[in-house]
């Protein structure tokens, strides 16, 4: 029963994308199934479904990509975390040697650079950010330390608050809350979105009660 319907839903998309003059990127199609148990060796026995697209089966995806944000099936976002670390590796070295130019030397110069590739990959996940556990916050505000000590020289018992103080930059919890209540200022304006926030807040607030 759960197949048909979803086929059904998947023929009224595709009814939806020749109105319209929408492709569909068969090669770029996939499926996810989100579950409280994660996954597990047994994932794509237990959740694999014979769906079709265009005549081509649709494969189950553990792991996609949607709008930048690689999903899994608890919503951990661990994926994507993890893949955050590894750009935010390759972005320090890249950083460090940059760091050797006679230019290097220009706080403002840092900052740009440190805001541009670094901040923007922060920024671009703030709702998981904002959404995540304690320890997530904790691992990368450490890995933004890290950063803000390359750009610019301070004290090995320099506080972390007066670091980002002398810098004028927000802690990643900050910032994930500031760019979150933005996001929803924005969205307030729109009226279906707007009642989503609202049971999205009303249920956080039932939720901390």
């Amino acid at each position: 029963m759960i197949v048909k319907n979803l086929q059904l839903a998947i023929y009224k998309i595709i009814d939806f994308c020749k109105t319209w003059g929408l492709a569909i990127n068969v090669s770029k199609t996939c499926y996810t199934t989100f579950t409280t148990a994660g996954q597990r060796k047994n994932y794509h026995k237990n959740y694999k479904l014979k769906l079709t697209v265009l005549n081509s089966e649709i494969p189950l995806d553990a792991n996609p990509t949607f709008l930048g944000i690689k999903l899994d099936p608890k919503l951990s976002f661990k994926p994507h975390l993890q893949d955050l670390e590894n750009k935010l590796t390759s972005k320090t070295n890249l950083l460090r040697r940059i760091k050797n130019f006679k230019w290097s030397s220009s706080l403002s110069i840092n900052l740009v650079l440190y805001k541009s590739l670094i901040r923007s990959l922060f920024d671009y996940c703030f709702v998981i950010l904002n959404n995540g556990t304690e320890k997530i916050s904790s691992s990368h505000q450490k890995t933004q330390n890290k950063f803000l000590r390359i750009i610019k020289y301070f004290p090995l018992k320099t506080s972390i608050r007066t670091m980002h103080k002398i810098l004028k930059l927000e802690t990643i919890e900050e910032r994930a809350k500031n760019l979150f209540l933005r996001f929803l200022s924005n969205k307030s304006k729109q009226v279906l979105i707007a009642k989503e926030i609202e049971q999205f807040m009303l249920l956080d607030y039932l939720f901390i009660v």
